[in-house]
Order: structure tokens, then C-alpha cells, then sequence
């Protein structure tokens, strides 16, 4: 037997007491042994019978004058070596109880033996243990000398963690040295609280609160085979405590909290559980800065296996997939006849200089038609190798094998594995892009000639179970025909944007009139792109909802999924703020990428819970409307879609979405409250709407009227003028309802904007909200011709000062898309933000503007005030207003104004 950490006798020595017995927790007992309610008290002989295989904290009941009462020892020679995941759960389980029991040695003990083991995730997770466990004891110089150690870790993630640890200890040992010094008070053993929930959901609905306390669940380190204290602990673990570790996962040396632990605040202080009730009250009080200092995954439970979640009707997806086709096809074909067009300028000038012949190209649709879809066939067929060649070129592809993907995730090269054989595919081919950006894709036409993309960031930032259930997600688009559209369509995408990029980069460096002419052919290709890029937009949204499904029917981990998309779109938007920009990948990718980056929402882990800031997403009733123009549908409400699925299985929530428990109200249609709303939004699209449906009854009635022959009306059905002016009169008399309410009035006179917390978290906003604000901060964006069109514009918003009334220590800031326009139109963006002298852009400014509420929360720019007092004006107002001027202006001349000042101008000049 060897002492317990903190004894005299050194650890790994080894004394034998003959006689002595021991008391073992019953959780250490196989079935067929006998289990007692308390310890089970049995002899030192015994203790290899034990089914237990490795160290055991044990408490010595009693034995000879040296084998002292009620010391606490612990088995390190005497017992086999822990050689499996079920061991080192055991163990760690064995000191989460012991810390959450307030017992710190027996804690002390299993998680130093558990620092030992072979296995890299475990031994951080009991060193993490330790740390915590010494701040408690407030022994500050052990706790101190395991975060130098693991401050050494080439893992940055790691050495933030224990830079932040080391910060608090250093304070602590600080305030320790100038308190005076009290008599230690006795340690009163106290029975551990009941858990509180990590997070507070939205509703106060018993159904909506979690089932799941222990925050924390087993890894599994052998997919095929779940261990069986995992799938205890994700099912029948309602009653446990909050873990040690709160929101921590560790993997490969990996985790997500790298911000301070709820449970930290005041560990340096007092033992957490030496009093309940102050720890429950602590714990209430301290609520808002959990959120704000640390991502709140509690990290749910899961099934063993894949299970049925019914029949999936696939009508939308090929409705959809058609429409894709057809309007790819058509702006392909628009393309080429303008192309044509354009090259047959060209020749026949040629033909009218050269003595000989010179042939033009076909320019009739009709002539254009079977070559465009000729060579949309062959182009797709080609483009699995197209795009390896495409990646290896622009993106530096590099081989990924099996094996390499077995060490990140052995549950995805399992799955991937199982799913061939089942499937009889051959095994596909893997690419991994050498990027900190998380992203993963797949492309090819068949399943046997599929890729499979993933960058480095991904396999970073992700734990093994959600790399999985994204490798599920890309399967389950394999034998879909939206894949082979949308890998087609990708590929052109590729093109029009790496063109438009590389062009871009040039012409910066570039002196006039090379760099003018680089930003025009720059620009017109981020046109096309962006044309292109519109008919993917619908299948892309809808094929989401697909996968989503697939993946948790595979997997059986609807957690997991859920986790693994929003730590994927909080990661890309990390990146986007890490780089200042867009990067060209991201953008180029959007409808291959499994979601979207959620660049406002990013920063707000520290400030809102997950369902708080997925709110809006989940719950507002236009939130499809809203996300027509985006290459994903709302994330929030993929997500409550997932957690419906989880909570079909009866399984704890990851995201407590309070619409996770509702039917999905897009199944019971709109409100008449909601479609007000709608209306109000798109004022001008519904104007349109009602101008075309005007004039098509004023052709109907010309029509009827001609076949009765009423000369009166039958002349209505002849004059398309009516049918124009009506379009026009609608579009304008729309934009005009909307013009007062989408502009309020601004100044900067106004009070500075409080913070966008609650704009953010309000599910009832809408764009036509019009929120006033006032913001400082930084612009940022792409640089020089890359920006011409102001394409990407994004603001970095100062950090905010603490509010103490609030009770809030935490600093929000992040990035927020700004739209301009400026008063000399899109030309006007060359000069703001697309030139690489004197552009806004890198600069702290003050901004007005009008906060637009959405799936991807933007700011339409009023004034930008520089620092020095230079101020640049917007003018989309401005322009809204001439807009509608023009349209109504036009639908009057149509409609007999033009006709009656010909007639007057006539007779003046006779």
C-alpha cells in the first residue's frame, strides 16, 4: 500500500499490514459479488478478487497499531495495470465523486494514478482535476506547478487554459499573502447538493429543462463499441452532480474551455461543497458569467447504435433539385449567347479588315442550346478529377488516409468503413486542405468515385464523436442527385471566384490604368459568381435538412450533430475575424460547406446561452423568408429540429431550445399576425406582386370585353403599356410605405447604443425593425479591388466597459456586416472601400446606422466618422427614394402621361 498524495511515505512504495481490512465502494464490485448500501468492509487478502483492475481508493477499517484508523491509502502495486477506456472512466469517475463529496485526498489519489495512464485525453483531464482539486485545498504551489507543465503544451488551446489558471492563481496567492492569518476551522463533511442546470433555457416549462446534470460525458474511444458506463451515464445519470470538469471534453490533448470554469470562481476561496446552500446561491448569482466564460456544451448523451426515425418525403428536395437545373442551365445558356455576342463585335470587324472570309459564332439560343448541355454533361462527368487537380493548385490538397482519420475520429473511419462494405462502394478517397479554417466537403457524381474533404482546423477543433457525425452528413448526400448538381455548380463557382480573387490580389499591386482594368475584369467575375451562385441557393437550403436527418439516424447522435454544426460555424467565423476578411475559400465553398459561419453570434459565447443565441433562428416565424438569399437555412433551426429527434429517443438535451419540444410552425403555416409582419417587410416585392396581379386583370377584362365586343374596355387587352405602368406603380408606391419605417431618423447626438444582447436575442425583430444604433469600432473587409463592390464589410466593435449595476465583468464585442452605398452608387465603393490608398478600411471610426435583426445580423450604414473628424455619408435612403420616384414617374407616362405631353407638345410646336 503507498500513501495517499500529501503523506509522508513516498508514492509507488509499497507496506503489507497483515490482518488490516479495507472499506470499498460498491460501485468497485462486479455483479456477482455482494454490494451494501455503504462500504463494504473486506480484507487486504481479498483485494485481488476484486473485479476491479486497477489503483482503488480505499479507507483502512482497521488493523495492527500501525495501520493508523480511518487513513485514507490507495493501491498502487498490489493490482493490475488500467489497460482500457471502462478503467480510466472508473477512475475518473471515482474522483469526480470524491471532489464533488468535498473529499479532496481520495480525489487527489485516483486522479494522480489516472495522470499516469497511457492515454493522452485522460491524463489532461485528471491534471485538469488535480488543478481544480488543489485550488479547493488552496495548495496554490502544486496547482501552480501542474499549469507551468501543461503551459508547455504545443497545443494553444492547452497553454490558454492554463495561462487563465495560472492568472487566478497568481491573484489568489496574492490576496492570500496580504489577509491576515486565521485559525484553520474544522472540515465538516456535507453531503453534495443537487446540481443546478448549466444553463437556464428560455421557457420555464418543466419539459424544457435538462435531464442530464453531470454536464459531462464518457469519451468513447472505440466507436463500434460503446463502453458501458458511457451509455449509463447518457441515460441514467439524471441524478448526478455537475462534473468537476463542467462543459470540459477532452481529445487528443484538445478542448474547447478555454475560458475559466464556472466551478473555478470560487474554488480559490472556500471548498465548493463545504456549504450547500452558499453554493447554490453562488451558483444563481454567478449564472451570466458562466456564459461569459466558457462555451456551455454539456456534451449529451447518445444511442449505442443508429436507429429508424421514420420515412423521409423527398418531394421538396427534388422540386428543388429541378429548379437548381433549370435555372444553372438557363443563366449557362444566357452566358454563352452573350459571350457570342460580344466575340462577333469583335469578328466582324475582323471580317471587314481581312481579305478573307472571317466566321462568326452562333448567337440564337436555339443554335447555343445542345452545346451548352453537351458540354454541362461532359463537365460534370469530368469534375471529380477537376476538382482534385482544382484543390491541388489553389488549395494545396494533400493526401488523408484512413489511418490518419482513425487517429482524430475512430468512429468516422469505422462508420466510413462499415458504410462502403454495406453499401458496396469502394472505399472513398480522402483529401485534407492544410488550413486552420474547420471545413469539410465531398464532391464527385457516384458514390465510387466520392472525395471526401477535411482541413486540418476541423480535426482540431472538433471532438472525435462530431467529426463523425459530419462524415455521416457528407455520406448522406452520396446518392442524391442535388450532390452531383451541387458538385457541378461548385466547380463553375471555383472558377468565377478564384478568378475574381487572383485577379483582385494582382491589380492591388498594380499602378493605373493596369489596376482600373484589373478591377473591372475582377469585378465582373464576382457578377457572374454571384448570378451563378443564386441557383444553387434552394437545393443547398433544403438538402441541409436531409442530411441532418440521415446523420442522426446513422449515428444515433443527434447531440453530437448539433454540436458539431455550431462548433463548425462559430470556428469559420473565428477565422473570418482572425483574418479581417472573408477568406476566398469560405466564400467559393458556401453551398458545399455543411453550414454557414455565424460571424455576429461568434464572439456572444461569453454573454448569451446557446438557446438565447440561437433564438431567433429557432423561433421567429419568418426565419425561412428571411434566409432566402443564404446558401444554408436558419442554423437555429436545424437544431431544434436535431433536438427533436434527441428527444424523441428520450435523450438529454445538448441545446435547450424551447421550440425543441413544439410542433415546427412551418407545418401549421403563417398567422395573419405573421404574414402582417411579412408584408411590411417586403413592401415593395408585394407591391410588384399587386401590380402584376392589377394588370393581368386589366388584360382579362380587355380581353372579355373584346369578345363581346364592348369597345370601351376591349382595348385594354391590346395596350401593354397598362400592363408596365402597373408593375412599375406597384414596385414604387411599395418602396415609398416603407421608405419612413426602414429609415427612422439618426444622429450622432444620440445616445451611444447599448449592447446588441437583446437586438440579438429577440426572436420578434425583423429587418423592418430599423433598430437606431450607434457603434465604435473598426472597419474592416477585403482589400483594394477585392472590395470594389463592397462585397465584405465588416465592423470589429470596440470591447465594452463593465457595468456594475449590471453585474457584468465581460467585454462583448466581434464582427458585424456592414452594407453601403454610396451616394455615387456602386462607383462610389471604389473610392470608400475599394482603393488601396485611402481607404476606410483598418481604421477605428464611429458609426450610425439601422440594426437589421436576421439569420445574419447586418448594419445598413447611415455616416462613418473617422477619428479625425472626416465623416462619409451613405445614401441608401437616398437612393430608395429616387428609385421609387423613377418608378412611379415611368408608370405615369405609361399610363397615358407620356401619351397627353406628346399631344400638348405637338400642337405647341404647330
Amino acid at each position: 500500500m503507498h500513501y495517499a498524495d500529501g503523506e509522508a511515505t513516498p508514492t509507488g512504495s509499497t507496506t503489507h499490514w497483515a490482518g488490516c481490512s479495507v472499506k470499498v465502494s460498491p460501485q468497485y464490485l462486479s455483479s456477482s459479488q455482494v454490494r451494501n448500501a455503504t462500504w463494504r468492509v473486506i480484507s487486504l487478502e481479498n483485494l485481488r478478487t476484486l473485479s476491479y483492475p486497477f489503483s482503488l481508493v480505499l479507507r483502512l477499517e482497521h488493523g495492527p497499531p500501525d495501520c493508523p484508523q480511518g487513513l485514507t491509502r490507495a493501491n498502487a502495486t498490489d493490482t493490475k495495470p488500467m489497460s482500457s477506456a471502462t478503467d480510466w472512466e472508473r477512475l475518473l469517475q471515482a474522483g469526480m465523486n470524491a471532489y464533488q463529496a468535498g473529499k479532496y485526498e481520495q480525489a487527489i489519489a485516483a486522479l494522480s494514478q489516472l495522470s499516469r495512464t497511457r492515454d493522452r485525453t485522460y491524463r489532461l483531464k485528471a491534471r485538469m482535476g488535480l488543478v481544480r482539486t488543489y485550488m479547493a485545498q488552496k495548495k496554490w504551489a502544486k496547482a501552480q506547478a501542474i499549469c507551468q507543465k501543461m503551459s508547455q503544451s504545443p497545443k494553444p488551446s492547452i497553454r490558454q487554459w492554463a495561462a487563465l489558471k495560472l492568472t487566478k492563481i497568481e491573484s489568489a496567492i496574492g490576496q492570500s499573502v496580504s489577509a491576515p492569518i486565521l485559525p484553520a476551522a474544522p472540515v465538516i463533511p456535507q453531503v453534495a447538493p443537487q446540481a443546478t442546470p448549466p444553463h437556464i433555457p428560455l421557457s420555464n416549462s418543466p419539459s424544457s429543462l435538462p435531464e442530464n446534470l453531470s454536464g459531462f460525458q464518457p469519451l468513447e474511444h472505440r466507436a463500434q463499441e460503446p463502453s458501458a458506463v458511457s451509455l449509463a451515464s447518457s441515460e441514467n445519470n439524471a441524478s448526478e452532480a455537475i462534473s468537476m470538469f463542467h462543459y470540459a471534453y477532452l481529445n487528443r490533448e484538445e478542448f474547447e474551455q478555454a475560458q475559466p470554469q464556472p466551478d473555478e470562481q470560487t474554488a480559490h476561496q472556500q471548498p465548493e461543497q463545504a456549504h450547500p446552500k452558499t453554493q447554490q446561491q453562488t451558483h444563481q448569482q454567478n449564472h451570466q458569467q458562466t456564459h461569459q466564460q466558457a462555451f456551455d456544451w454539456v456534451y449529451a448523451g447518445r444511442l449505442k447504435q443508429g436507429k429508424r426515425l421514420g420515412r423521409i418525403k423527398k418531394g421538396p428536395l427534388w422540386v428543388s433539385l429541378a429548379a437548381g437545373v433549370v435555372a444553372f442551365y438557363t443563366f449557362l445558356l444566357c452566358l454563352m449567347h452573350s459571350v457570342s455576342r460580344l466575340i462577333n463585335v469583335e469578328l466582324r470587324l475582323l471580317d471587314r479588315l481581312l481579305p478573307f472570309w472571317v466566321r462568326q459564332l452562333p448567337e440564337a439560343y436555339g443554335d447555343l442550346a445542345w452545346p451548352v448541355l453537351g458540354g454541362l454533361v461532359l463537365w460534370a462527368i469530368a469534375s471529380p478529377w477537376l476538382w482534385d487537380r482544382w484543390l491541388s493548385l489553389t488549395a494545396n490538397q494533400q493526401p488523408f488516409s484512413n489511418q490518419q482519420l482513425r487517429v482524430h475520429s475512430p468512429e468516422a473511419a469505422t462508420y466510413l468503413g462499415k458504410q462502403c462494405r454495406q453499401q458496396h462502394w469502394p472505399f472513398p478517397t480522402l483529401w485534407m486542405l492544410p488550413t486552420e479554417i474547420p471545413l469539410i466537403f465531398s464532391y464527385g457524381w457516384l458514390p465510387r468515385n466520392a472525395r471526401l474533404v477535411v482541413s486540418s482546423g476541423l480535426l482540431a477543433q472538433l471532438e472525435a464523436d462530431e467529426i463523425a457525425t459530419l462524415v455521416s452528413y457528407e455520406m448522406a448526400h452520396w446518392q442524391s442527385g442535388h450532390w452531383l448538381f451541387l458538385s457541378t455548380l461548385g466547380l463553375v463557382l471555383q472558377l468565377f471566384h478564384q478568378l475574381y480573387w487572383q485577379i483582385s490580389l494582382w491589380g492591388n499591386r498594380q499602378a493605373l490604368p493596369i489596376s482600373a482594368v484589373a478591377g473591372v475584369l475582377a469585378n465582373l467575375s464576382y457578377c457572374l459568381f454571384w448570378l451563378a451562385r443564386i441557383s444553387g441557393l434552394w437545393p443547398s437550403r433544403v438538402r441541409t435538412y436531409y442530411g441532418d436527418r440521415t446523420a442522426t439516424e446513422h449515428t444515433g447522435n443527434p447531440n453530437g450533430l448539433a454540436r458539431a454544426l455550431s462548433k463548425l460555424s462559430l470556428g469559420i467565423a473565428a477565422s473570418i475575424e482572425h483574418q479581417g476578411y472573408t477568406p476566398a475559400v469560405v466564400e467559393s465553398l458556401a453551398l458545399m460547406l455543411p453550414v454557414s459561419a455565424d460571424v455576429t453570434r461568434q464572439s456572444l459565447h461569453s454573454a448569451l446561452s446557446l438557446e438565447q443565441r440561437f433564438a431567433w433562428d429557432s423561433l421567429n416565424p419568418l426565419r425561412h423568408w428571411m434566409s432566402l438569399n443564404h446558401a444554408h437555412p436558419p442554423l437555429g433551426d436545424r437544431l431544434r429540429l436535431i433536438m427533436a429527434y434527441a428527444q424523441h429517443w428520450r435523450l438529454h438535451l445538448e441545446i435547450q431550445l424551447i421550440s425543441a419540444t413544439q410542433r415546427p410552425q412551418h407545418n401549421r403555416g403563417l398567422s395573419p399576425p405573421d404574414w402582417i409582419m411579412l408584408i411590411r417587410q417586403g413592401t415593395p416585392f408585394f407591391g410588384l406582386a399587386l401590380g402584376l396581379g392589377i394588370g393581368l386583370s386589366l388584360l382579362l377584362i380587355g380581353a372579355i370585353a373584346h369578345h363581346f365586343q364592348q369597345t370601351t374596355l376591349d382595348w385594354m387587352h391590346q395596350d401593354i403599356a397598362l400592363f408596365k405602368g402597373c408593375l412599375f406603380m406597384g414596385f414604387g408606391v411599395g418602396i415609398m410605405l416603407r421608405i419612413n419605417r426602414f429609415f427612422p431618423d439618426l444622429s450622432f447626438h444620440m445616445p451611444s447604443s447599448p449592447t446588441l444582447l437583446p437586438w440579438i436575442s429577440n426572436p420578434a425583430l425583423l429587418p423592418v425593425s430599423s433598430l437606431p444604433a450607434k457603434l465604435s469600432g473598426t472597419l474592416m473587409g477585403r482589400p483594394g479591388i477585392a472590395n470594389w463592390l463592397g462585397q465584405d464589410i465588416l465592423f470589429k466593435l470596440n470591447p465594452e466597459k463593465p457595468d456594475r449595476k449590471k453585474d457584468s465583468n465581460a467585454s462583448h464585442h466581434g464582427l458585424l456586416k456592414l452594407h453601403f452605398f454610396s451616394i455615387l452608387g456602386p462607383l462610389g465603393n471604389v473610392f470608400t472601400f475599394g482603393s488601396t490608398s485611402g481607404t476606410l478600411l483598418g481604421k477605428p471610426a464611429h458609426i450610425l446606422g439601422w440594426f437589421r435583426p436576421s439569420a445574419q445580423p447586418w448594419l445598413d450604414i447611415d455616416t462613418i466618422r473617422l477619428g479625425n473628424g472626416t465623416s462619409v455619408t451613405a445614401a441608401h435612403p437616398l437612393y430608395s427614394l429616387l428609385i421609387a420616384i423613377m418608378s412611379c414617374g415611368y408608370a405615369l407616362w405609361l399610363l397615358g402621361l407620356g401619351q397627353m405631353w406628346q399631344e400638348i407638345w405637338d400642337k405647341i410646336a404647330s
